[in-house]
Order: C-alpha cells, then sequence, then structure tokens
C-alpha cells in the first residue's frame, strides 16, 4: 500500500530531522512542516483514509518542502 511506505517514510524523516535539531545543527523554528513519528504539519497519517486525495496531497507537499529544507541546509551532517 502507498499509504505504508508515507506513514513510514514521514516517521523516517521525522527521525532525521529530530536527530539534526537535538544536536543543534539547526533551530526548530526553520523547519518548514513540524513533524512527529506519524504527522507532519499537524495531520495524523496514521489515520487518513486511503481514500483521501486532499490530505494525503497535503501531507507529499510538506515532505516535498522539508525536504527541500534539509537539501539547502549549509552543512556538513555525519549521520
Amino acid at each position: 500500500l502507498p499509504t505504508a511506505s508515507l506513514v513510514s517514510f514521514v516517521s523516517l524523516l521525522s527521525q532525521l530531522t529530530s536527530h539534526i535539531i537535538f544536536n543543534g545543527i539547526v533551530d526548530q523554528s526553520t523547519l518548514p512542516n513540524p513533524m512527529s513519528n506519524h504527522s507532519i504539519n499537524n495531520i495524523d497519517v496514521t489515520k487518513i483514509v486511503e481514500s483521501d486525495v486532499a490530505r494525503w496531497s497535503c501531507v507529499v507537499f510538506c515532505i516535498a518542502e522539508n525536504l527541500r529544507w534539509l537539501s539547502k541546509l549549509p552543512i556538513d551532517i555525519h549521520i
């Protein structure tokens, strides 16, 4: 299921961003969309039904924004 893949990806991306923020590499306020292991931008991805295209589209857009944020960090990170 694509939804299971997105739920897993949100969790992994959240862990990566949390690591970067926790280690003081960047301030949390610069992250475009707040994340937790199960949500992005206050959308709980574990509770979205597969047919809810509007919410999944929002989630994918938020993921893309956060990935863009990660790609622009001007640092050399060894995770």
